[in-house]
């Protein structure tokens, strides 16, 4: 017999090539793309966790071993350092106020809080001298170690920040100053900085943002860019627009900024200025898992943001999506000063604030959740409300996720520090009963100017309060106390054994499986980005349930994120859970876009 392409005419054999491509394709049955991840090119470490009970004497805390095991305990208050550029409050002491925190990807802390031109003033807009100074500091959690560090360009008071991909961290504006008096209005900065974790080192660009910002807020995208929002300024209605503002309000543009090494670039959204859309003042933004920026509050308006091209609004009130019932007395309902958190993807927690900032304005107990992952229009629940009506509290999502509560005032007005109106005790809210439990009370006041962050031993640093207007000196706590989960603890109050994960990649990319090993069992895998926060505002929390499966021994197979709408590019902490309730240390792992 004669070679095929013999024996056939050039049409036959083009029918005969494609029907023997179609039949190995059947017979070799592959799997569907979409089942199969990106193969594993992970470099992987192996480490064990650190002993907490190495810390216990000098972070550890009191309480029965009942309290400890049902409320977890509040540790040590632990004294923050001075530093060269901070504001001299009245009591003459120029220490550090962690206002601004941050979790880095080595797993120290980034703090810094006011400057030293925090209340400089100006006689007229003539004399304003852009820039100025303020000290950060370096905190390491585990061995207490702090190492002050400097910026001298800009002073970062009331700043937002993200962090990205690369972990460095993108804080946008801050203060110049008063305006007029020193008791006049406050300017904003249009400073962008960049801190670099690695080289402890500051980067301030040459390009600056449309307006002067100051109480911005900013968020990672899923693009790997940080959107920018919103911000106040005394110059607002005469600030000169940027040739490219098209005669919109400086401080109504979002803009959206890209740092490629360091070159940084920016892009304006032009056709959805913030106006109406979002609050002033730090407003609460979500990346959903359409890719979409979802603006929660603080104002009583639930809408979409599109980012792509010049930007759009998708205004859902008009769509039917319910609102909440104002209480009574007022025609509409701004959660002032409380606090939101993505506790699953799609699924907010709002919780607390007041509905104005006057004298009679007292804030409220109640909690919302917001599901934007159920078909049809999104649905708003009201549910139990907290135990104490609350304002300039922090939500803080804990590695099993439960979100932990705590700090704020339950009086009228802007940080109402009277004595009786201070709430020392912390709450926890737990997702799958949707109930509030009441958790361990803090030593020290912590209200306005006050953050939480979760921290990869599983533990809550909480810190700052006071550096205000109306502050008492005694109450600018230039300190922080680290709150220890009762998921910590034994029945009789001694440190619970802990799962362990041995072995992890340090770089994972999406829709990946990988492997870990873990000493311990394994009921729930979860990943929660590195927080940043100020303002009661947790710029960059998120958290991800992962699927995970046992791969035979103490190993598992754990599947990241499908794509960077569930988790914009970024550093997390892998967490694993035991059937107790138990989590390990959290792993630090970068996901690349």
């Amino acid at each position: 017999m004669g070679k095929l392409s013999e024996r056939l005419r050039p049409n036959q054999l083009i029918g005969a090539i494609v029907a023997l491509t179609l039949l190995a394709a059947c017979t070799s049955n592959p799997k569907p793309q979409s089942d199969t991840p990106p193969p594993d090119e992970s470099v992987y470490t192996i480490a064990q966790g650190p002993d907490l009970s190495a810390v216990w004497g000098t972070q550890g805390c009191d309480g029965t071993p009942g309290e400890r095991y049902q409320k977890g305990c509040f540790g040590k208050i632990l004294p923050w350092p001075g530093g060269t550029y901070v504001w001299n409050s009245n009591t003459g002491n120029k220490k550090i106020i962690p206002i601004n925190t941050v979790l880095l990807p080595n797993g120290k802390v980034f703090t810094f809080g006011a400057g030293d031109d925090t209340f400089r003033f100006y006689p007229t807009e003539a004399d304003i001298v852009n820039g100025g100074k303020i000290s950060a500091d370096l905190w390491d959690p585990l061995t207490g170690e702090h190492k002050p560090i400097d910026n001298t360009t800009t002073e970062l008071f009331c700043s937002g920040q993200s962090a990205l991909p690369d972990g460095r961290i993108l804080i946008a504006g801050g203060h110049e100053g008063r305006l007029y008096t020193s008791s006049g209005p406050y300017l904003g900065s249009k400073d962008i900085n960049l801190f670099d974790y690695q080289s402890n080192g500051w980067l301030s660009f040459p390009g600056r943002m449309a307006a002067f910002r100051w109480y911005p807020s900013s968020l990672a995208l899923p693009s790997g860019e940080v959107l920018i929002i919103g911000g106040i300024d005394a110059r607002a209605s005469s600030n000169t627009p940027d040739p490219q503002l098209n005669n919109v309000e400086p401080l109504d543009i979002i803009e959206i900024w890209k740092v490629e090494g360091n070159t940084p670039s920016r892009r304006l959204l032009l056709n959805a200025p913030k106006r109406a859309y979002a609050h002033s003042q730090y407003p609460w933004l979500f990346i959903a898992s359409n890719g979409k920026v979802f603006v929660a509050g603080q104002e009583n308006r639930l809408v979409y943001l599109n980012t792509a091209g010049d930007g759009a609004w998708e205004d859902l009130v008009d769509g039917g999506m319910p609102r909440e019932t104002p209480p009574s007395g007022y025609s509409t309902f701004v959660r002032n000063s409380g606090t939101a958190t993505l506790y699953a993807p799609d699924k907010i927690l709002v919780a607390g604030g007041s509905p104005g900032d006057g004298v009679t304005d007292y804030p409220v107990a109640s909690a919302l959740t917001i599901d934007l992952n159920l078909p049809g229009t999104p649905i708003v629940q009201s549910i139990s409300p907290m135990n104490f009506p609350r304002r300039h509290h922090n939500a803080t999502i804990l590695p099993d996720g439960t979100v932990w509560v705590n700090g704020g005032t339950k009086g009228p007005g802007v940080n109402n520090q009277e004595l009786e109106n201070r709430v020392y005790d912390s709450e926890l809210w737990n997702p799958d009963t949707r109930q509030w439990k009441l958790t361990a009370k803090a030593q020290k006041f912590r209200s306005y100017h006050s953050t939480s962050l979760l921290l990869p031993d599983g533990r809550v640093m909480t810190g700052g309060g006071g550096r205000c207007d109306g502050c008492a000196p005694q109450d600018d706590n230039a300190d922080v106390e680290i709150y220890w989960p009762p998921y910590l603890f034994n029945p009789d109050g001694t440190l619970a054994q802990r799962p362990d994960i041995t072995r992890y990649p340090t770089r994972v990319r999406y829709n990946q499986r990988f492997s870990v090993r873990v000493k311990g069992g394994v009921s729930k895998v979860t990943w929660l980005r590195l927080g940043s926060v100020t303002h009661s505002v947790n710029f960059d929390q998120r958290i991800n349930a992962l699927e995970f499966t046992s791969a035979g021994g103490d190993s598992y197979y754990v599947r990241t994120p499908a794509n960077p709408n569930l988790a914009p590019p970024g550093f997390y902490m892998l967490f694993v859970v035991d059937g107790s309730g138990v989590p390990s240390t959290g792993r630090i792992i970068q996901i690349m876009p």
